[in-house]
């Protein structure tokens, strides 16, 4: 079973985002408990997910200071945001889906102008490390969570400080708005955030020392769950401070939590893997399946006959587009997750790449063939396409390369361009002397081969 690192309903809360230890983000529809999309993110640590208000797009924020946003659709990342050096520690979307914030280790609050791809403004507050972030209701009041202790409510079109609260590390809005959640060191508390005025209460009816892993606001903001190092998920009004629901049955430590619009469902995912999906009104768990494989991308033959289907175990299937039969299973030299496919023009070749920068080719009609390898990017293949001649390769990638290939020399292939940009399409000119090329900076590029 795969660790679950993040999971987080749609605004909607008919589908549910899973970054799984694979590095794989998964979309669940809920109402049929099936994966609807599977695609692969970057290897690297993810620090934070966050839906666009829209439901179409995720925000990723990566432990190098990356942060990327993706079409929930396609699984393409349609937008990198460069600026922060270090790991990013929190992001929320402005309720437009226009603009994020974001902060990470080593820099002030960046508010991102998802248009440009750029960000507009560096906060000059807080002054001290922002450990997470919220924006209100407004779009324009933003909530830091300091690791001093204190709670700094900001104006972000004037950087003006409105309010600071001191004694907490952790914030979330309540849906008005208007009122703060915080925990700091075991405590939880509610805060006026025009006031400063607080309302202290915690009772776990507990003797034990259990550390609390996580707390959401249910979306009408009336009350609160919290999920706890030993399993047990805690439903509590806020009015009263009283524990109105216990949701037990997995002894594992609760790593996240997203309600549902409703307030009806609440999705968690569990230290060892597990994803559940809670009934709170009665009680009972639907568990996801989160291993299921999925087919990473297509490609049907000239002839039309087979379709080839990528995996993320490094597997390409060859399936009869007449009967739906599995005709035969292409293993390459490494498992690595499939990102892309091209057929040779007669059809006899397949070349597929992978999220390691690995380009392999095989002979379809040989069942024994061994594929030749192709070694030279150094990050995820992004596109592949052969020369109409089928003499060259051509191959984009995430270190913003462009590759020609021959095939007359088996792991040979020079660089064609060099680029700020990543390569998103390829085309071959008909005589195979030219290739045009977009980019993801919105360039397209005529080459000489």
């Amino acid at each position: 079973m795969e660790d679950i690192e993040i999971v987080f309903f749609d605004p909607d809360g008919n589908r549910l985002a899973c970054r799984t230890d694979s590095s794989s983000i998964e979309i669940w529809d809920l109402r049929q408990a099936s994966c609807l999309h599977s695609f692969h993110t970057r290897d690297d640590h993810l620090s934070v997910l966050r839906w666009r208000p829209d439901g179409k797009a995720l925000a990723t924020g990566w432990e190098d200071g990356l942060i990327q946003v993706w079409d929930v659709e396609t699984g393409r990342c349609v937008r990198s945001l460069e600026g922060h050096r270090e790991e990013v520690e929190c992001m929320s979307w402005g309720p437009d889906g226009k603009t994020l914030v974001s902060v990470s280790i080593d820099s002030p609050v960046r508010v991102w102008n998802l248009s440009e791809g750029r960000s507009f403004k560096h906060s000059h507050g807080p002054i001290t490390t922002v450990k997470c972030l919220e924006f209100a209701s407004d779009g324009k009041t933003l909530a830091a969570g300091c690791n001093d202790g204190t709670i700094q409510i900001w104006n972000t079109e004037d950087d003006e400080l409105q309010q600071s609260m001191k004694g907490q590390s952790s914030t979330t809005w309540n849906p008005d708005g208007q009122t703060l959640l915080s925990l700091s060191q075991g405590e939880m508390s509610i805060w006026n955030s025009r006031s400063g005025e607080r309302k202290k209460w915690f009772d776990r009816t507990s003797t034990d020392i259990v550390l609390l892993s996580v707390l959401r606001w249910r979306p009408d903001g009336k009350a609160l769950a919290t999920g706890w190092e030993d399993g047990l998920i805690q439903v509590w009004d806020v009015e009263t401070g009283r524990c109105v629901r216990s949701l037990e049955g997995r002894r594992d430590a609760v790593q996240c939590m997203s309600w549902g619009p409703d307030g009806k469902k609440l999705a968690c995912g569990y230290l060892q893997g597990d994803v559940r999906l809670w009934d709170v009104d009665s009680g009972e768990a639907q568990a996801l399946e989160t291993r299921i494989r999925v087919a990473t991308c297509f490609k049907q033959d000239p002839g039309k006959k087979l379709v080839a289907a990528g995996s993320q175990n490094g597997v390409v299937s060859l399936w009869d587009v007449k009967t739906g039969e599995c005709k035969e299973k292409l293993r390459g030299i490494v498992e690595n997750f499939i990102t892309c496919l091209s057929w040779h023009p007669n059809g006899c070749l397949l070349a597929a790449g992978d999220n390691k920068g690995l380009i392999q080719v095989w002979n379809v009609g040989e069942s024994t063939s061994t594929p030749n390898v192709f070694e030279g990017h150094t990050e995820e293949v992004l596109m592949l396409r052969w020369s109409s001649d089928g003499t060259s390769l051509a191959s984009t990638a995430h270190d913003m390369t462009l590759r020609v290939w021959e095939m007359s020399r088996e792991g040979h292939g020079h660089v064609q361009a060099v680029s700020d940009a990543r390569g998103v399409c390829l085309s071959w000119s008909p005589d195979g002397r030219h290739i045009a090329s977009g980019w993801d900076d919105e360039a397209l590029r005529l080459w000489e081969v």
